[in-house]
């Protein structure tokens, strides 16, 4: 049977009472979670006091200690912890079997899932907290719990921290959450849609992200053989001698950062120590102060801090100016952009470092031969260096020993301009795909909401 949904009539409807369900179905009831739990001790319950399991668990016990990493997953296959079976029997209270919906306490708040079958004995930790419902369906509640889900009780978190997310959930919050409560018969009939429906959803998201990568990777490969490769497939090439650089054309040379830029005291600089501005910024000051935000979004109009002209005059050192090249120094390693014309007269922060080149190297050939998100050469040369493990932190002298194939400069641009026109053709599908995963994504919210609340009636 091919299910679908219709707009219920209005004449059908009736208001809930509650803001955030709206109107609901004649037959339909709005109540709080508390009146469709099991009326027992095993109706809702929380994980156990964290000392109760303080120095108990290992990888290697029998038991499985079961926590927001399964919840926020989906996959119960397996824990970080385990317990004894003597630990087991004291906490045996807490234990999860198939059928109980588990709630996420802290952290990511509003994610719930169904422990499903055959899972391995174990408890939840203090982080979940454990339902039983009475007379409603399991999987029809995820729907209007789940906050992936847009779910109504998140909504209701929401609601009531005024816009902001809760930093924990307790018994007293989950059981004043308002839940639709459908016939039984159309709870399960809903359920069954929506599973469906979703699973397909949910397919075509996954294909446009594979899409996504696959188009990140050619983008990353054109990039990474114009500017190891050159353009010209007829020239002579030669071992540039490094594995992650591979044959470079004969004319070119490999050459260190240090050699690519200028040979002053503002040829590369970190950003002041944090003590240094500490107590000092503000909102509403003129100065901006520029950090890893900027570069991630590649948008140097805005800053999160600010400091007087006062500070200003003591940290001018740090000022950065059109033309010079910021790294991320710290968290985003590898990523970097040339400050843009126009930009509010800014010092940087401590989490980059400024270089400025000399006439050797073009600013944006400098970018896409080394951000992680172009060609990445830097940035690999980073891993090999840790051994393949991302490192920490950058420092100037990493910075300078970082190793660049090094074309002439009227090489440099001719490299440049084509990537300049190539790459945005492949930044436009990814777009596409990614405005494709973000309408799906509302729609599935939307939908979901329309038939929870019964405004969509499955047919």
């Amino acid at each position: 049977m091919i299910m679908k949904t219709v707009i219920r009539p209005e004449t059908e409807m009736k208001n809930s009472g509650i803001e955030w369900i709206g109107n609901i179905p004649q037959n339909w009831d709005a109540v709080q979670i508390r009146r469709v739990l099991l009326k027992d001790k095993n109706g809702i319950k929380i994980g156990p006091f964290g000392s109760a399991l303080t120095n108990k668990t290992t990888g290697n016990d029998e038991y499985y200690v079961y926590s927001q990493a399964n919840l926020v997953s989906g996959d119960f296959s397996d824990t970080k912890n385990k317990i004894s079976q003597d630990v087991f029997n004291s906490l045996s209270n807490y234990e999860v079997v198939t059928g109980d919906v588990c709630l996420s306490m802290m952290g990511t708040i509003g994610k719930c899932r169904i422990i499903p079958h055959n899972i391995k004995k174990g408890i939840m930790d203090s982080h979940l907290i454990k339902i039983r419902l009475d007379n409603y369906n399991s999987r029809f509640f995820e729907y209007v719990y789940d906050k992936d889900n847009g779910g109504i009780c998140f909504v209701q978190m929401q609601k009531e921290k005024k816009g902001s997310i809760m930093d924990g959930l307790n018994t007293s919050i989950v059981k004043g959450l308002y839940v639709t409560v459908p016939p039984l018969s159309e709870q399960q009939v809903i359920a069954d849609y929506l599973d469906k429906t979703c699973f397909q959803i949910d397919e075509i998201i996954a294909e446009a992200k594979a899409s996504i990568d696959e188009y990140k990777e050619l983008r990353q490969g054109v990039i990474f053989e114009a500017v190891t490769k050159g353009l010209d497939k007829n020239v002579e090439m030669k071992d540039s001698g490094f594995e992650w650089i591979g044959e470079i054309p004969s004319s070119w040379h490999l050459t260190k950062v240090r050699r690519v830029i200028e040979q002053s005291k503002n040829g590369i600089k970190v950003g002041p120590f944090g003590s240094a501005l500490t107590n000092k910024t503000s909102g509403e000051a003129p100065i901006y102060i520029y950090g890893q935000a900027n570069l991630v979004a590649n948008d140097f109009s805005f800053a999160k801090n600010r400091i007087s002209e006062e500070t200003y005059n003591t940290l001018s050192s740090y000022e950065v100016v059109p033309g010079d090249i910021c790294l991320s120094m710290m968290g985003t390693i590898g990523k970097c952009h040339t400050v843009p014309e126009n930009i509010n007269k800014g010092i940087m922060d401590s989490h980059l470092i400024k270089i400025r080149l000399n006439d050797l190297m073009d600013n944006r050939y400098f970018e896409y031969v080394y951000d992680k998100d172009l060609s990445g050469i830097c940035f690999i040369q980073m891993q090999y260096d840790k051994k393949g493990s991302i490192m920490d932190g950058l420092n100037t002298s990493i910075v300078k020993g970082l190793i660049l194939p090094l074309p002439t400069k009227q090489e440099q641009q001719i490299i440049v301009d084509y990537l300049d026109k190539e790459v945005p053709k492949i930044d436009s599908l990814i777009a596409e795909k990614e405005s494709l995963i973000n309408d799906l994504e509302a729609y599935k919210k939307s939908l979901i909401y329309e038939v929870v609340t019964g405004k969509r009636r499955v047919v």
